[in-house]
């Protein structure tokens, strides 16, 4: 199993929250709009840490403090073919409130921008972004996630979600 993570930048309270959205230019949702993160890497000293060096590399220019994370998921991918009981990637995810700096184009992401949480793009992400993210901005809990893709990675097989406290895996 592969650890990654996603933050999500956040601005303003209840109807007039933002988020910070990016357009993947690489690799899994290319030409897409996400969250920022990637996989964690033997340096890093947590998976908090790889967020915000992911963070800190895709946005160009955008930084947060690990401390400032707010956990809100840990969500298991499973992908087409894998009918295992073990995921292809957990990806731990955060909200954060607390940034710094300016963001500009990098080679993963581009086009950073902000929306307001009822007017996502969710037609122009992943399946699996449309399923998990609402989630993300309704509920006030942290939870636990199962999503297992269609073929192709073009839609989303089933996916299972429960409210959890996340005190493990470092979210």
């Amino acid at each position: 199993m592969k650890k990654a993570t996603l933050i999500f930048p956040v601005r303003g309270t209840g109807a007039f929250m933002e988020v910070f959205l990016g357009i993947k230019t690489k690799k899994i949702g290319a030409g897409l709009w996400n969250g920022w993160g990637g996989k964690e890497e033997d340096s890093d000293v947590s998976i908090r840490h790889a967020a915000v060096r992911e963070f800190r590399q895709e946005s160009g220019g955008m930084d947060t403090d690990v401390e400032s994370l707010i956990p809100r998921a840990l969500i298991d991918f499973f992908f087409p073919g894998n009918e295992t009981d073990g995921c292809d990637w957990s990806v731990a995810i955060y909200t954060v409130n607390d940034i710094r700096g300016t963001a500009s184009d990098t080679e993963e992401m581009t086009g950073g921008r902000w929306f307001r949480v009822d007017d996502i793009p969710y037609d122009e992400m992943l399946p699996a972004d449309r399923d998990f993210l609402p989630k993300v901005f309704s509920i006030s809990s942290t939870f636990y996630g199962k999503i297992w893709f269609a073929d192709g990675m073009k839609g989303i097989k089933k996916s299972h979600y429960e409210d959890k406290k996340m005190r493990y895996l470092g979210i």
